[in-house]
């Protein structure tokens, strides 16, 4: 049974490149720190399309800070100004649109050159110009899929469709880690905190709790609900898994402290900013 969350190195290569154990917060604990994130943005959701479009706002510029700092991106300040920016027209693009997302398309090509500008304005010597520009693009891509949260509430009925994928999500997330924390064998991969028993608990969680939530709001029948929750699910579990195997390659150096506690607010957030697209998707598809 597994009985905190520190994940050690899985191979000799990173053992003398320097990997270590990573501690991280037991995995309960982990659960309800994302089951709570959930539950902020659910209540935002309730509370109206403005609340939630601000909410995911500031997880987006909350998710920038910890990505970048995982990464450990090279000239991260003017990045992080950049992924703001792109964060705040992403936003206007979702509330304008009426919840058309064509326009996130230009986002992220106005944020490429952005960044290349910004990449050109650098007064130091210039290295590392590639890795900088994959890591702020890379943040571009994950608000950018946050907004879709944000375009979802825009249109009929988005807002249960939204407190359904939230509410699935977070439910996943934290009968996931509990299960892991009673059976965390067998592991999903190696090195992993996650296993497949955790897994298919949260699974099973996120459609139990999509087909309930659909069935509350009467806007889908419970069957369509269990599976866009499941969906939700799986890519919350993705994510999740993600940031866990991430722990396992972070090196001993350095900056190793910075880029331990980066882990925090990712493995929370990132669930819920990648969620957005298939929210989207189900509110147009799944649900009409």
């Amino acid at each position: 049974m597994s009985t905190s969350g520190t994940i050690p190195g899985v191979t000799e290569a990173g053992s003398s490149a320097g990997t270590a154990a990573v501690a991280r917060a037991p995995l309960p604990v982990q659960g309800v720190a994302a089951a709570a994130a959930g539950a902020v943005l659910v209540g935002a959701a309730l509370l109206g399309p403005a609340v939630l479009v601000v909410a995911v706002v500031v997880l987006s510029v909350v998710l920038t800070l910890g990505v970048l700092a995982l990464l450990d991106a090279p000239a991260s300040l003017g990045g992080f100004a950049v992924v703001v920016l792109a964060t705040l027209a992403a936003a206007v693009v979702a509330v304008v649109g009426e919840g058309s997302v064509a326009g996130l398309a230009g986002v992220v090509a106005l944020s490429l050159v952005a960044a290349l500008v910004q990449q050109l304005s650098r007064r130091t010597r210039r290295v590392a110009v590639t890795e900088a520009l994959a890591d702020t693009m890379l943040a571009v891509a994950l608000v950018t899929a946050a907004a879709c949260l944000s375009a979802v509430v825009q249109v009929p009925d988005g807002g249960a469709v939204a407190v359904l994928a939230l509410a699935a999500a977070a439910s996943a997330l934290l009968l996931g880690r509990l299960g892991d924390q009673v059976v965390a064998r067998p592991e999903l991969a190696p090195g992993a905190s996650r296993g497949v028993p955790g897994l298919l608990l949260g699974l099973l969680a996120g459609a139990v709790t999509g087909a309930a939530v659909g069935a509350v709001y009467e806007v889908t029948t419970a069957g369509r609900g269990a599976l866009v929750g499941l969906a939700v699910a799986a890519v919350a579990a993705c994510a999740d898994l993600a940031v866990d195997l991430a722990a396992t390659e972070l090196p001993g150096a350095r900056r190793r402290v910075r880029r331990s506690s980066a882990l925090r607010p990712v493995g929370v957030l990132l669930p819920y900013a990648v969620l957005g697209p298939v929210a989207l998707v189900a509110g147009r598809l799944v649900l009409a």
